[in-house]
């Protein structure tokens, strides 16, 4: 039916004349070819900028779980931050109070239906600084499997071998 529509239903200069459901066709006969088919409008995709802390100490890592209603409700991920760039200023790490010297972000990208997701991870190799008003806990990695986590965050994990299945 597919090949139909491409090779005799064509957007423009349909081949009615060689179309065997002419006599059926509601297109045709309203004299609305050119119209058809409606094309629906590109659903416009946000691009949001996630900056995840990694905090790791000994065999400890700090994860939270996500319950606004937005991505990944009720799965868990990093203490992290949203920014309009993907820039992160130095503003953001006093809201953490992250006094060390920041790591180069480890990027990953996923494409939601309605959003692109640039992650950008930074790998902190102690948390005795932080202080959060997010719901953290402190687990050994050796649990991090124990937990849901969206697919990016996976990867990470599964990147940086924090996460062996």
């Amino acid at each position: 039916m597919m090949d139909f529509g491409a090779l005799v239903c064509t957007p423009k200069k349909p081949k009615c004349k060689d179309c065997p459901f002419v006599s059926e066709c509601v297109a045709y006969h309203s004299n609305t070819i050119e119209q058809l088919p409606v094309k629906s409008k590109k659903m416009i995709k946000k691009e949001r900028h996630l900056h995840f802390f990694v905090l790791i100490e000994k065999n400890k890592i700090i994860i939270q779980q996500r319950t606004k209603n937005d991505i990944w409700k009720l799965l868990y991920d990093f203490p992290n931050i949203e920014t309009e760039s993907n820039l992160l200023g130095n503003e953001y790490l006093k809201l953490f109070s992250i006094k060390t010297k920041m790591p180069e972000p480890i990027v990953f990208k996923q494409l939601l239906t309605h959003q692109k997701i640039n992650a950008y991870f930074y790998k902190l190799n102690s948390f005795k600084n932080f202080t959060s008003g997010v719901n953290a806990i402190e687990i050994d990695i050796s649990e991090i499997k124990n937990y849901a986590f969206p697919k990016i965050i996976l990867d990470y994990l599964k990147c940086e071998e924090l996460y062996l299945s």
